[in-house]
Parts: structure tokens; C-alpha cells; sequence
């Protein structure tokens, strides 16, 4: 890879007129110049389109994407299609992100042969945009592939299951298409579905990505039918993990499926929690089974289901 890669960050765009500016100046803004920024206009309905046009005449590292309304998954679709970059990032247009976040995630990728990159984030509101960290004080660490995915699932932890906060080798994330059927969790199952394609990931634990906690956005208004798509996604999510034959991963991937269900189960109508008990119960013996579970673990998974 050249010494300086190129990185293309995808934005996809859609009725955020208030918040558009701010994202695309912290971009332009980058200590890290080599970027080609493609701003996907999903057919928003407010200023958007122009705003982006008017970026565009006044830096020549961005292009613009105008297309009739297809969704999130669609439109950073369109945006891998035209990428030139070595490298592939992704920021949504309401977040904003530290300026020194593509310098420190491609130096680390380059130093360390990753095929990924993924870094920490900070969520905040509009009355707290404030993203100065001391990057010194964070940690970073690379891991083979599957140690990775058992990290990711870990409590607490807050790495590959988003894409924004990742940094993805050109070859590796075009490999990869976003689900366009799904109308939740379509970013996480990109995520895993890249991470399985690695070799090795490198985390970042500095918050160098900020994510806008906005109360009447996509994930704040879920409703029961997304819920219960987003728990399907995890299931198969796990199913794939277990396809890597490796038991630590297995184990972590089950137990985050588990702790989704629990907190979601008394969310979620009955319609469709009829099907996710099902999934659960035909798997109870083979958690009695498992080796790579302790027992008092088996007895609080078992319980969770009631």
C-alpha cells in the first residue's frame, strides 16, 4: 500500500440540513488531506442537495451523488461504487468526527498491516459537542481475526458492530454490499460480514468518532417489527461466527445474542417474539451441552428466557 493511501469517505445524506455543515467541515478539516469525500444525496427533501453542491465548487476532494430516495444501505452502496481510495470509511451525516481520526486510524492500519480499523466514540446532544480528547492517554491493539469478533462482542465494548467508526481496506469492503432489505442493524451486519473477510483488526480505544444522540432519529423511534429484525440479524450474526469454528467467539457471539434478547424480549409484540422464543428454546440443550459455557452461566441464559 502507498505510503499515503487515499481514504474515500462515504456519507450518505438525508433531511439533516441543521447538521450537514458540521459533519462536512469536520471532514475538510482532517490533518489527514489525502481524503476523496462522496456525499451521497439520498433525495433529501430540505436544502441538503445544495449544500453539498456548493461543498463540492469549493473543494475539489469531494464528489456528489444525486439520487431518488432508496435508503441508507442503497446510498452508501452507490457511494463504495465510485470510490477510488485504498481505503474506505464511512460517516453519517447528523456525527461528526475528531480531527485527527483519519491520520491516527490509517497511520495505525499502515504501521500494522490491518485490514481493518476500528475506534472509539463518544455519543453527545446539540447542547454538547465538545471532542477534545488526549489521544495519548488511549490504547491500541491489533488482533487476529477472531480474537477480534470475540472482542466485539464483550460488554461494554463498542467496536465493528457500527461502520462508522471503522477503516476498511478498498478490496475488503467492496467485497461487501449493504443489505438493502433490512431497515435496522443493516450497518452491523456489514461490519460482520466485512470482519470475517480480515485478517487482522486493530482497535483504537480513543473516542475519535462522535456520534449525534438524536431523540426523533432512526434508532430512537424502533419499533416492535424493527426490534425483532435486528434480534433475527444477531442470530445470524452468531450462526456465522460459530462457521469460523472457533469457541471463544462462538461463546461471546451466543452470550451478546442472548443479552439483546433480554433487553428487547418485553419490547417486542407477539408476534414476533413467538418466533425468537423459538429460536431460543431449540437451542437450550445445545447451551446445557456446550463446554465453552460455565454452568452458572447456562442457568442465567435459561432464565432470561422467562
Amino acid at each position: 500500500m502507498n505510503k499515503e493511501p487515499m481514504v474515500s469517505v462515504i456519507v450518505p445524506i438525508y433531511n439533516v440540513e441543521k447538521y450537514l455543515k458540521r459533519c462536512i467541515d469536520s471532514i475538510l478539516n482532517q490533518t489527514y488531506k489525502n481524503l476523496e469525500i462522496i456525499l451521497v444525496d439520498d433525495g433529501s427533501p430540505d436544502k441538503c442537495p445544495q449544500i453539498c453542491d456548493e461543498y463540492a465548487k469549493s473543494d475539489k476532494r469531494i464528489k456528489v451523488i444525486h439520487k431518488q430516495n432508496a435508503g441508507v444501505s442503497a446510498a452508501r452502496n452507490d457511494g463504495l461504487a465510485i470510490a477510488q481510495g485504498d481505503l474506505i470509511g464511512f460517516v453519517d451525516s447528523d456525527d461528526f468526527i475528531h480531527p485527527s481520526m483519519y491520520e491516527e486510524m490509517v497511520n495505525y492500519l499502515v504501521s500494522q498491516d490491518c485490514d481493518l480499523v476500528s475506534c472509539g466514540f463518544s455519543e453527545f446532544s446539540d447542547d454538547d459537542n465538545n471532542c477534545d480528547i488526549d489521544l495519548i492517554s488511549y490504547r491500541k491493539e491489533t488482533l487476529k481475526r477472531n480474537a477480534a469478533i470475540k472482542k466485539s462482542f464483550e460488554k461494554n465494548i463498542k467496536f465493528i458492530k457500527y461502520v462508522w467508526n471503522l477503516l476498511i481496506k478498498a478490496e475488503v469492503a467492496k467485497s461487501v454490499k449493504f443489505d438493502c432489505s433490512l431497515t435496522y442493524g443493516e450497518d452491523t451486519k456489514y461490519a460482520y460480514e466485512v470482519i470475517m473477510k480480515t485478517m487482522y483488526v486493530g482497535f483504537i480505544y480513543a473516542p475519535l468518532y462522535n456520534y449525534f444522540k438524536n431523540e426523533n432519529g432512526a434508532a430512537s423511534l424502533a419499533d416492535s417489527k424493527k426490534l425483532a429484525e435486528c434480534l433475527f440479524l444477531f442470530y445470524d450474526i452468531y450462526l456465522s461466527v460459530c462457521a469460523i469454528r472457533d469457541k471463544a467467539a462462538k461463546k461471546e457471539a451466543y452470550l451478546f445474542f442472548l443479552r439483546m434478547f433480554s433487553h428487547y424480549v418485553f419490547l417486542i409484540d407477539k408476534i414476533h417474539i413467538k418466533k425468537l422464543r423459538g429460536l431460543i428454546f431449540k437451542n437450550i440443550f445445545g447451551i446445557l451441552r456446550s463446554p465453552d459455557i460455565y454452568w452458572k452461566e447456562k442457568i442465567l441464559i435459561i432464565l432470561k428466557l422467562f
